[in-house]
């Protein structure tokens, strides 16, 4: 995917426990009716399960690099090798959230 988020609107923001992963998101409009989320996940053990950032867009993942200020988050390329546990966890939250914004 490789763009930037310079100009994508915030749109919800929700966070809780799914399936043994603690899962935030952050939806954004980043315009032409285009949505995706912007994922932060963890295990329940932070020492074996890093903080992983991940941009979903169509149940794809994708890197995600976060901004700094004066330079915007990135969306990096397409994460083809990815713990499906994790995985399953983070579309587990997407949907909730969706099915109840």
């Amino acid at each position: 995917m490789n763009c930037r988020l310079d100009e994508a609107r915030q749109i919800a923001h929700s966070k809780g426990d799914f399936s043994g992963y603690f899962v935030e998101g952050f939806k954004y409009d980043v315009g032409n009716g285009v949505t995706g989320w912007h994922t932060t996940s963890y295990g329940s053990d932070p020492l074996r399960n890093p903080v992983r950032n991940y941009w979903v867009q169509d149940r794809t993942l994708y890197d995600f690099r976060l901004g700094l200020p004066g330079a915007p988050s990135e969306i990096g390329p397409k994460i083809e090798n990815y713990d499906p546990a994790e995985y399953g966890a983070v579309l587990e939250a997407i949907e909730e959230w969706e099915a109840h914004p």
